[in-house]
């Protein structure tokens, strides 16, 4: 098995976690805003679901670095896949938060999320601009380190848009 194939099954279950949160804000969207905070069970549900999305951009990083000779059209599919996953399961996890947030913040908690944002987005493009990740032969820890930053700070910022544009009535 050839290293392309293995990162791309590795990114299987990004299709399956994306379907389940989707239909999650689906649901969300139909229903209206939560009027109760969450469960502690549900809060307990939900921080390790997100932990395991996050273990799995740092599986995707050592992945990236480890594996040699992988194509560009690999390594895309797979920080697209992870930056999707990442979107849907924050916006998915800060809709379920929403009345809890909006208690101890007030309303502006959503504009906050830019300060995540621009810090990975910085780290990442320092990174890059430090030396391009060399796709044909190998990718060093930090250059797959900083890809996998900016990827979730997009994500951030999609969660962020996604809850701006289609939940304004939550927050």
């Amino acid at each position: 098995m050839t290293g392309n194939v293995a990162l791309f099954i590795t990114s299987i279950p990004d299709i399956f976690v994306t379907i389940f949160f989707a239909r999650i804000l689906q649901g969300y969207h139909r229903n209206g805003p939560l009027t109760a905070a969450p469960s502690s069970i549900g809060r307990i549900a939900l921080t390790v679901l997100l932990i395991g999305i996050f273990l799995c951009a740092a599986f995707v990083a050592i992945s990236l670095a480890t594996i040699s000779g992988i194509t560009l059209y690999t390594a895309a599919a797979v920080i697209a896949g992870l930056a999707i996953t990442t979107a849907l399961g924050l916006t998915t996890g800060l809709l379920y938060l929403s009345v809890e947030l909006n208690r101890r913040f007030g309303k502006p908690w959503v504009k906050s999320l830019d300060f995540p944002y621009l810090l990975l987005g910085f780290f990442g493009l320092l990174r890059i601009l430090n030396g391009s990740p060399a796709i044909a032969d190998h990718y060093y820890f930090l250059d797959a380190l900083g890809l996998v930053c900016v990827a979730i700070a997009i994500a951030v910022r999609v969660a962020k848009a996604i809850i701006e544009v289609f939940f304004a009535d939550w927050y």
